[in-house]
């Protein structure tokens, strides 16, 4: 008998008693459905990517890229490179080129809070 994954979660749970997979999510089916979500996105081979963060001196910024149509691999390699070097909060999406124009917005929430007559709080 040639055990592969569906196998081996049946007798796991006939086992056991009990489906400790229930909660999981199968890494496999999340990148196809990240494969399918990006395909979908992707509009005469260009998809757009969009980042908001805010980096360590509390500048709250926003970007949106256009960007040649990512495979899969690519997608997650640049999603986490950008967790890697971030200096704080952010987050990375991608959209359908005509929803999502090229922009990009930065505010420094130091300065203003600064200018507001109160330096020592920042409000987010």
């Amino acid at each position: 008998m040639q055990l592969n994954r569906k196998k081996f979660r049946e007798i796991t749970i006939k086992v056991s008693g009990y489906n400790i997979f229930k909660d999981k999510v199968d890494p496999l089916e999340q990148r196809a459905n990240l494969k399918i979500d990006l395909e979908n996105c992707t509009e005469n081979n260009i998809v757009a990517i969009f980042e908001d963060g805010m980096d360590c001196d509390c500048v709250k910024y926003s970007r949106t890229y256009h960007e040649k149509a990512l495979s899969v691999m690519e997608y997650i390699k640049f999603k986490n490179d950008t967790y890697d070097w971030a200096d704080g909060p952010v987050s990375v999406g991608y959209g359908k080129p005509s929803e999502h124009p090229i922009e990009s917005h930065s505010r420094d929430l130091a300065m203003e809070a600064y200018e507001n007559g109160h330096p020592h709080v920042v409000y987010i």
